[in-house]
């Protein structure tokens, strides 16, 4: 079996050195003619391979292309100047520091050519000779990775970012005004921003990101996962003492799911496909490999605010189709960012073309625990191998029916842990707190759920009971109790034929102060 490539984001080195690849050169057919594209998918999707692919084809690499699609479609591997940046490793703590960096990037081509490039001169200058200087004999090709990272860094800096904009909006003003000279611009990123915000000027930037002819252009589709990693699957089924349809099964329900358009076509998460291979066992790699910073930012922003936030609403919502093309900086849409980021995907569409409406949600269980856990983490900074030995025993405790063990545990494992700085004094956060550790539980769990005479804080049900629990900051368990009565929110349950436990909480001094639980 060829090896897998788990980190390689070169494709000269995967080719050369016979790494497995699966083969989506096909997509690229006519991206190759040229133009100014623009492509956002999220983390570990393959964007930078994407990237190298379209370096070694524009270098005219012919014979690392052997037996690929594109080989047999006539392209004529013709070489043109290539001009390859990453944003992830250029500094971007202020515009002078962002500007700085791209200059020495951008030397590095000069140099290469044999071009002496007037250093004093504005950036627009400076680009602009660059590129005259390079397009002397064939049409340039710009490929630009991570180009949204000096502005995603900063979200929670609205000046700084707004700032780095207006630098990068400088830059892209200048390709566009050398088009002409212009053989491809390639930009790949994990969020959209506006076309005003960054690229107004490129007004012939073609958006490969809810096109459904490239919704498969990075990611795995079944077929492919079932004609690339064949040969894995079945070693991992005869190790695991299961076929390989179960193994099919559960990679399917664990990795599958992301679909950017739309068109029905869902893809696999490569990088989790990968390190499930490796190390032969079905883990959640995509949470490990971390989470994104500028979405950490804004969701501490958002814990941090009186609210409804609740983890769980993410779970099936409709948008419209509007909604979710593009972000503006001084004001992120959560649900947007979540679909760019790669947490939220389309399950379903309903209605016609000119009034689509996206049906939201997780595109898969390791994308939901991941999704659990970043919000948990920035409730409760436990580390991971706690956490997990935690949860286990919670649910145990609530399938015995043993409340006193569930709620020492949480006093002393989770609330005692709660920074002094993280600590939030209003009852929704302890709410939000219980809503993700019992949607991490896999408990069934529904957060004001109405009823004729109020809304429920909290409903727990498992296979033969039904939790009803009430929270009081500030006030003490039998306050909470009382409202449960008064409120007669255990009336709509008394018929479900299971045990209905109704449970009062009080919180103080940041952690629990008491707990009453009585049995219908």
């Amino acid at each position: 079996m060829k090896p897998l490539p788990i980190g390689i984001q070169t494709f000269e080195k995967l080719r050369t050195e016979g790494y497995l690849y699966v083969d989506k050169t096909a997509h690229l057919k006519e991206l190759v003619r040229g133009g100014y594209f623009f492509l956002s998918r999220p983390r570990r999707f393959g964007k930078s391979l994407l990237l190298s692919t379209l370096e070694s084809l524009f270098k005219g690499s012919r014979d690392l292309f052997k037996g690929l699609d594109i080989a047999n479609t006539g392209y004529d591997f013709a070489e043109y100047p290539v001009i390859r940046l990453d944003f992830s490793a250029i500094s971007s703590e202020s515009p002078e520091t962002l500007e700085r960096d791209l200059r020495v990037k951008l030397s590095r081509f000069a140099k290469q050519a044999g071009v002496q490039l007037p250093e004093d001169a504005s950036l627009a200058i400076y680009v602009e000779e660059l590129i005259l200087a390079l397009s002397s004999k064939a049409p340039l090709v710009i490929l630009v990775d991570e180009y949204d990272k000096p502005i995603l860094d900063h979200l929670a800096e609205p000046d700084l970012a707004e700032a780095n904009r207006k630098l990068l909006r400088e830059f892209y003003g200048v390709i566009k005004s050398q088009d002409a000279h212009i053989k491809m611009l390639f930009i790949t990123g994990i969020t959209r921003f506006t076309k005003v915000s960054i690229f107004s000027e490129l007004n012939n930037l073609v958006d490969l990101s809810i096109n459904p002819d490239q919704a498969t252009l990075l990611g795995w589709t079944e077929e492919e996962l079932h004609g690339a990693f064949k040969e894995y699957i079945i070693a991992l089924a005869e190790r695991s003492h299961k076929q390989p349809e179960d193994i099919y099964r559960v990679f399917g329900e664990m990795y599958n799911g992301y679909r950017f358009t739309h068109i029905d076509q869902k893809v696999y998460n490569p990088w989790s496909v990968l390190n499930a291979l490796l190390h032969g066992r079905i883990g959640n790699f995509w949470y490990e490999s971390g989470s994104p910073r500028f979405l950490m930012n804004e969701l501490k922003k958002r814990l941090n605010q009186p609210g409804d936030f609740q983890p769980g609403r993410f779970y099936d919502f409709s948008v419209s189709a509007d909604m979710l093309p593009a972000l503006d900086i001084r004001n992120a849409d959560l649900e947007t960012l979540l679909f760019q980021a790669g947490y939220l995907t389309i399950l379903r569409t309903s209605g016609d073309l000119e009034d689509l409406k996206f049906h939201m949600g997780f595109p898969n269980r390791e994308v939901r625990m991941s999704w659990l856990f970043t919000v948990l983490k920035s409730l409760v900074p436990l580390e991971d191998h706690r956490r997990d030995d935690h949860l286990t025993k919670l649910v145990n405790n609530l399938r015995t029916g043993d409340l006193d063990a569930f709620f020492e545990r949480l006093r002393s494992a989770f609330f005692a842990n709660i920074p002094y700085e993280l600590h939030l004094p209003y009852e929704k956060y302890y709410q939000t707190v219980f809503h993700t550790l019992f949607l991490l539980l896999a408990v069934r769990i529904r957060s004001e759920e109405s009823t004729n005479l109020g809304r429920t804080d909290c409903v727990f049900e498992l296979e033969d009971r039904i939790y009803i629990f009430e929270f009081k900051y500030n006030d003490t368990a039998e306050s909470a109790l009382q409202q449960i009565h008064e409120k007669d929110y255990t009336q709509g349950y008394a018929a479900s034929g299971k045990r209905v436990i109704s449970v009062g909480v009080g919180f103080a001094n940041r952690n629990i102060s008491g707990w009453l639980v009585e049995n219908l």
